[in-house]
């Protein structure tokens, strides 16, 4: 979502000089009646930036594949935040005091969210090598037992070999003997 806003930003053009504060708002008010035009930019930025939220928990359900392509997002999304902040800087007090309150959230729940991937990243590293070692070791043991279990049969080929060359020894032998009479 942020990323959504953050492109909405960009595309934008500089903001038209800052209209008078809009009265004091409290907590959870009722939806505003459509601002007057000078207002439009921050509304479409508090859409953007709810987008961008919208768009953020989606891909993080999708999970990062690697802990550098999450660095990677998290300096990118650092460089976003530093330009829409200064974008934010030249609002009216405050709808600038409330995006920044929603960027701090974001930055804040981004950051979690990298250290968490991060975290399982190495979590599911230790199991793979847990894993690895496991199965080296049984394939190393049944390795063993299938070459002790052919050395055990190829000595009993031979020592059958031997008796079946014993009894042809012993059969021509009698015939041998029998011939001779």
């Amino acid at each position: 979502r942020l990323t959504e806003a953050i492109r909405a930003l960009k595309q934008q053009k500089p903001p038209p000089p800052p209209p008078p504060p809009p009265p004091p708002q409290q907590q959870a008010p009722p939806p505003p009646p459509p601002p007057p035009p000078s207002l439009s930019p921050p509304v479409e930025l508090v859409e953007a930036a709810r987008r961008a939220q919208e768009a953020a928990e989606a891909a993080a359900s999708k999970s990062a594949a690697n802990a550098r392509d999450a660095e990677a997002r998290a300096d990118k999304t650092d460089r976003e935040v530093a330009a829409l902040a200064q974008k934010l800087r030249n609002l009216p007090s405050s709808d600038s005091q409330q995006l920044q309150t929603m960027l701090e959230d974001y930055r804040r729940e981004t950051m979690r969210r990298v250290t968490d991937t991060d975290e399982r990243m190495q979590s599911l590293s230790t199991k793979l090598d847990k894993l690895t070692e496991k199965v080296d070791t049984n394939a190393n043991l049944n390795l063993a037992m299938l070459l002790r279990e052919l050395t055990e049969k190829f000595d009993d080929s031979i020592k059958w070999q031997e008796l079946v060359k014993g009894q042809i020894t012993a059969v021509q032998n009698r015939q041998n003997a029998t011939d001779d009479l």
